[in-house]
């Protein structure tokens, strides 16, 4: 079951934490990116702020869950 999320009361930084996920999510899902392009985005992104493959992947699973469930 999710939380509901009360937008006005998040902290900026958070908000915009989430919104670069939101980007990234996304542009790893367009179909008209090569796989390879792809696999650069993934690897410069996870450099950039910090984060494993692994916990970016875990964003890319759960988004798609949510998708379908939408």
């Amino acid at each position: 079951m999710s939380a509901v999320i009360d937008w006005q009361e998040l902290p900026d930084g958070d908000y915009e934490s989430y919104l670069q996920r939101l980007r990234i999510v996304e542009l790893l899902l367009e179909e008209e990116i090569s796989p390879e392009v792809k696999k650069q985005m993934r690897e410069q992104f996870c450099r950039d702020h910090h984060i494993s493959l692994r916990t970016l992947g875990n964003w890319l699973a759960r988004y798609r869950r949510v998708e379908r469930q939408g």
